[in-house]
This record gives C-alpha cells, structure tokens and sequence, in this order.
C-alpha cells in the first residue's frame, strides 16, 4: 500500500515549479550575458566590450558600474601613461584610425569631444607621438 500514484494536481504544481524555474534561469542569464569583457586599463578607464569583441571600446568608469565610452567600438590596440589614454581602431575600410584622450581634460561629466582627439591616420598619429610624446600603442585586446 506504500505506493502513490501522482494524481494530475502534483503533475501541474511540479510543471509551474519547472516553468517558474526555466524563467528565473533565462533571466538571471541574460542579466549577465551581454558583458564580454570589462578590463581596468589605468585609474577610471576601462576596455569594455558588451555581447561581442567587435564592440570593444575605452571607456570611462563612473560610479556604480556605469562607463561612458571615449574610443571605440572596436579597439584594437591601446596604450597609457599619465597623460594619455591612446587606441586604435579600423575604419569599415579596414584603414588604421588612432585617437587619443587628454587624461588632464577628461572627467565623468565631460563631453568626449573636449578629451578625445581624432581619428588620426597612420602618419598624422606618428606626428602627433613625437609632439606630445603620446604612449605607445602597445596592449593588443583580446577577449
């Protein structure tokens, strides 16, 4: 007499619990699926990729996780020192583009376009080195 057969209302109460647990593991995963990278660079900067590798880009950390991007998408190679942030990109063309960010200008609230200098191609971005003394652009990303 030890046996019991599941009668159709422990059948539905066992099928809501597989449903409600499905959804709540959908969730959770998509809440932490886009980042793919988030790397501290130097002092608030970051490399920050979201769902991709194609979306990697510099950005600056505000306060409670946010960041504003500064070069990007699609760093390629960056380097810092004091002074400078610096990244290179490709154009749809797949033509070098470098930029680079005057840390002394930049902040949480500042327009990027007060810090962030170019694109600047091959050449002019040699030129702008030598004159400001700008970091070599030296850290491949990779994810």
């Amino acid at each position: 007499m030890g046996d019991s057969v599941a009668g159709p209302r422990s059948m539905r109460g066992s099928l809501l619990g597989s449903i409600a647990f499905l959804i709540l593991a959908v969730t959770l995963s998509s809440c932490f699926a886009g980042e793919v990278k988030n790397q501290k660079i130097d002092g608030p900067y970051r490399l920050i990729a979201i769902d991709s590798s194609q979306d990697m880009s510099i950005s600056y950390a505000l306060d409670k996780g946010d960041a504003i991007g500064r070069i990007g998408p699609t760093v390629l190679s960056y380097g810092f020192n004091q002074d400078y942030i610096v990244g290179m990109t490709k154009d749809s063309h797949g033509v070098a583009q470098y930029f680079y960010i005057v840390r002394s200008l930049d902040g949480p609230y500042v327009d990027p376009s007060v810090s962030v200098h170019g694109p600047f191609s091959t050449k002019a971005f040699a030129v702008e080195t030598v004159r400001l003394k700008l970091p070599r652009v030296d850290h491949a990303t990779s994810l």
